[in-house]
């Protein structure tokens, strides 16, 4: 992942790392991790962890987020490839409304967890 910023570091094993702006006040920071949605972990059996997106501001720089991963159609079943798995296997459009009524119901996402067997 590559974050283009203007004064916002980025977080690295739990510290924020502070960027050395260059000389238009932009730098590029390569990061050795990705953020993964939980249809990652269920495809990898666990393998791989998703991680909450966490973000700090200030009140005089603005940051803007891009993502770059596209997601799958909401037809897709979503499984692991490798049996057992603790999931059962669900579409990418359940997956999609379980989390939109996480956030309304409880102010934070479940997502994956309602899908296990």
């Amino acid at each position: 992942m590559r974050w283009l910023c203007d004064c916002v570091p980025p977080l690295r094993k739990s510290l924020w790392i502070p960027l050395i702006q260059g000389t238009a006040k932009h730098c590029m920071y390569k990061s050795e991790t990705c953020t993964l949605h939980g249809a990652h972990m269920a495809w990898s059996n666990n393998r791989y962890k998703s991680v909450e997106h966490k973000v700090v501001t200030n009140a005089t720089t603005e940051r803007y987020s891009v993502a770059y991963f596209l997601c799958p159609s909401y037809d897709s079943p979503i499984g692991a490839c490798e049996e057992p798995s603790p999931y059962r296997t669900f579409t990418f459009g359940e997956y999609r409304r379980r989390v939109q009524e996480d956030v309304k119901k409880m102010g934070k996402k479940i997502g994956l967890p309602n899908f296990l067997l």
